[in-house]
């Protein structure tokens, strides 16, 4: 959790020690969430109902989660109420111990994925190139074969060159069938067809790669 140690210090001015790559690289995000909240606070005499609306758009866009932005927005309401805080220059602290709260709680580490029990279940990893959407598949795969699963990859990244053939490279080692259409060819259409055949064939779980997208890019995600 050392990232909101990285947020207080950014909003409260303390100093940090010197980063390596991974950690300059987790500091950028921090960095991003504690200027947004610093300006906000800059913008406001009084906590009030604006304030928080202002906040939750601020929690979204830095892709905190819906369920999480409100739950933290909640709980940060309750905490000012019960300690009577006005300015909103107090309300930082407060917040930054009600993110840290909703994702230490075990609803929100845990690591088991929500798959039905019955019937095909269905995974698709989204994220930027290099992100390790590939290599994931194949330890999702793994995972679940060794649980007895029947598994089914779909190769939707048909515009980077040489993902579908990482991809059925993993697919060879594991022993595991992959759907894969021509370079370039329309994403959707990999994935339907992938989908079709699972049904067809019952396998248990369909694994989905996807095109190097930014999750939070409404207009590339859709």
């Amino acid at each position: 959790m050392g990232i909101f140690r990285r947020i207080k210090e950014r909003i409260f001015g303390s100093s940090v020690a010197q980063k390596d790559k991974y950690v300059a690289g987790l500091d950028k995000s921090g960095k991003t969430l504690a200027d947004k909240l610093n300006a906000l606070t800059a913008r406001y005499r009084t906590i009030d109902e604006n304030y928080f609306e202002e906040l939750e758009q601020i929690l979204i866009e830095a892709d905190v989660g819906v369920r999480t932005t409100l739950e933290i927005i909640e709980q940060s309401k309750k905490e000012v109420r019960l300690q009577n805080v006005t300015d909103p220059l107090e309300i930082n602290e407060i917040l930054i111990d009600k993110m840290f709260i909703a994702y230490a709680s075990n609803d929100d580490i845990s690591s088991e994925l929500n798959l039905p029990n019955e019937g095909l279940g269905v995974i698709m990893l989204v994220g930027v190139n290099g992100s390790g959407k590939t290599t994931s598949i194949a330890k999702l795969a793994n995972k679940y074969l060794k649980q007895g699963k029947k598994v089914l990859l779909a190769a939707g990244d048909t515009f980077r060159a040489g993902a579908v053939e990482q991809l059925e490279i993993w697919a060879n080692r594991l022993g595991v069938e992959i759907v894969k259409g021509k370079e370039n060819a329309d994403p959707s259409s990999v994935l339907y067809d992938a989908a079709v055949k699972a049904k067809k064939d019952n396998y248990d779980l369909l694994i989905c790669d996807t095109a190097g997208r930014l999750q939070t890019k409404a207009n590339l995600m859709d």
